[in-house]
């Protein structure tokens, strides 16, 4: 019990000290700390719009080569192509719902590399809104975008001749 208010008396000491060296607010005027919330959408707005304008513009006016290169260095260097001791790749999002530079190099990339995929948006709607990724139209009759069906396509019969299949 002693300690106990030795402790707690030690503490009272330096909150006091603490709070004595906090500068003083003149009676009258008013200290408002700034919004939280501006302050984060400020650095966050900082920090994320040169990085979006130098992804943009990398990916839009980029090379192949610099494009391949990239993907090698985040994660391709994980494939069996690259090491002995590899894991099999498989990829999930492709990034983009427009025939972009993107997509074309990324179609290259997967074709070259044998990278396996899975191009899950077959829906032409989700959530009560237009899918625009989905391979479907809102119908579920009419294909969106041709040149994404014939890419896929293109990449699934380039697999199926390396591994000696027939489509």
């Amino acid at each position: 019990l002693e300690a106990s208010k030795e402790i707690r008396t030690e503490q009272g000491i330096e909150l006091q000290r603490f709070s004595q060296s906090l500068p003083s607010v003149e009676t009258g005027s008013i200290a408002r700390a700034p919004d939280s919330r501006w302050l984060k959408l400020k650095w966050i707005s900082l920090l994320i719009t040169p990085m979006v304008i130098l992804l943009h513009a990398r990916h839009a006016c980029g090379s192949y080569q610099s494009f391949a290169d990239d993907l090698k260095f985040r994660w391709a260097f994980l494939s069996k192509e690259h090491s002995h001791e590899g894991a099999p790749l498989w990829l999930g999002e492709f990034g983009t719902d427009a025939n972009s530079l993107w997509w074309q190099h990324l179609i290259r990339f997967l074709e070259e590399h044998n990278v396996h995929w899975a191009y899950w948006p077959l829906n032409g709607d989700g959530n009560n809104k237009d899918e625009t990724f989905g391979i479907l139209k809102p119908d579920y009759r009419s294909v969106r975008h041709q040149w994404k069906l014939d890419d896929l396509y293109k990449l699934i019969v380039s697999h199926q001749h390396r591994e000696g299949k027939m489509v």
